[in-house]
């Protein structure tokens, strides 16, 4: 079936992904899958998944980029010891890779070994343990995350490269469980992931050219762009407002049902 894709799959695969980006569903599994009931190998869904990664970091670069004053971006000062913010968030993100990258090469040899109905149950399990983390609260609120606080984050981001662990939902929401206001948390997430998802999608799509045309990468790219530059600013603002963590458990349960229907028909 893959042989018969056209450009206009890509396009809404990278549409897809910009769009879910911003929502606590973990975007790389519902793309996974999407991708591999279109046609591709899990091993191969999980690659162009993380692949789209780069054109929704680099969405998320520009929207904090041209919103900075809004998004109180951190001023590029290397003062103040651990709790400088740039040294804070170079921390935090190197703490990510150490942890992400020997999970990336397991995820996949498991993905090579394993059925989709399989995959599904996993992510629903991932996506149930993401939405109880999120349904936790604290009641004691800082107004920005301490040297600490962004390494606990960095470790739990991690393990997002986990299909069915939403980078975004599970950074934060340990941020609050750690007593950082809301808005704040929403951001640190953000300026944490934005380096691990550009690395994320730039190696994957390093990994993608030897069986997908450059030119659908670009094409899916571009929509993914387009689709999370046009949503983030929304999004944050509804996550603000809105308890996500219902959507994520019931989405859970929803992957976990569909893979015993899957296994049994």
């Amino acid at each position: 079936m893959k042989n018969s894709w056209s450009p206009l799959l890509f396009i809404l695969l990278g549409l897809l992904q910009g769009f879910l980006e911003w929502l606590p569903v973990s975007s790389s599994a519902q793309v996974m899958i999407l991708s591999t009931l279109l046609g591709y190998r899990l091993v191969e869904s999980f690659e162009i998944a993380f692949s789209l990664h780069l054109a929704s970091g680099l969405a998320a670069l520009s929207y904090l980029y041209f919103r900075k004053s809004e998004c109180v971006f951190p001023r590029a000062d290397l003062r103040g010891g651990l709790e400088n913010p740039w040294i804070k968030i170079a921390v935090s993100v190197f703490i990510s890779f150490v942890v992400a990258y020997p999970l990336h090469l397991l995820t996949k040899k498991v993905l090579e070994g394993i059925s989709l109905d399989a995959a599904m149950g996993i992510i629903g399990v991932l996506l149930f343990i993401t939405g109880l983390v999120m349904s936790r609260k604290n009641p004691r609120f800082k107004k920005n995350p301490s040297f600490s606080d962004l390494l606990i984050a960095g470790v739990c981001q991690g393990f997002s490269i986990l299909p069915g662990i939403s980078r975004s939902g599970i950074t934060f929401s340990v941020l609050l469980l750690l007593g950082v206001e809301k808005t704040s948390a929403l951001l640190w997430s953000y300026y944490i992931g934005i380096p691990v998802v550009l690395v994320a999608g730039l190696y994957n799509i390093l990994e993608i050219e030897s069986y997908i045309q450059p030119s659908y990468i670009l094409t899916s790219g571009f929509a993914a762009f387009i689709s999370g530059l046009a949503s983030i600013g929304v999004m944050l603002e509804i996550a603000k407002k809105v308890e996500y963590s219902h959507l994520t458990i019931s989405l859970g349960l929803l992957y976990v049902i569909s893979s015993i229907a899957l296994f049994i028909f």
